[in-house]
């Protein structure tokens, strides 16, 4: 099933979302499943619960390093590295526009599986970028709260002039988180 992508104004996105448990009673495997899939359809890499009108603390994000997307129930980052790297980044749900975000490059998030199994993880460079960006969606935060000089229009160009560093827009064929 493809879920319409809830864009801005959606009061939903500004929600801090709720979460969740067993006693939900929730499909859990159905729900990772048809997010991947609206995910993917939309060209994205990461899509949080809120964007398709579901209060609920749950997301999925695509590594483009190993090529797997994953599920995550509750996650809560419980640490961050120092360093910081500011790239450009966009939003499903903020269609045609993109902001610079500074993000750090490691984090520890505490999550559960699908089975509701608590794991706590390291995660480096692109994929803690874009596990930041839908942990943000869950709390209510969009990219332009964070952005360093505000939005700007995606051009659907290459933001990387000196081809040196790696923006969201230019991350393989996948781009909007």
């Amino acid at each position: 099933m493809i879920y319409e992508i809830v864009t801005v104004p959606a009061r939903i996105l500004r929600k801090q979302c709720r979460r969740i448990s067993a006693a939900d009673s929730l499909d859990l495997q159905a729900l990772w499943q048809d997010m991947a899939e609206t995910m993917e359809q939309a060209r994205g890499i990461g899509l949080a619960a809120p964007q398709i009108d579901k209060g609920i603390r749950f997301l999925v994000a695509h590594d483009l390093e190993s090529g797997q997307t994953r599920p995550f129930v509750n996650p809560e980052i419980v640490a961050v590295s120092e360093e910081e790297e500011v790239l450009s980044e966009g939003c499903l749900s903020i269609p045609g526009l993109r902001g610079d975000i500074s993000r750090h490059l490691g984090i520890i998030m505490r999550y559960q599986d699908l089975e509701f199994n608590e794991h706590e993880d390291e995660f480096q460079g692109f994929f803690a970028r874009v596990l930041q960006h839908e942990v943000d969606h869950l709390n209510g935060i969009l990219i332009g709260d964070r952005a360093v000089g505000g939005l700007y229009e995606d051009t659907g160009e290459d933001d990387d002039e000196d081809g040196e560093g790696e923006s969201v827009h230019d991350a393989g064929e996948q781009g909007q988180l």
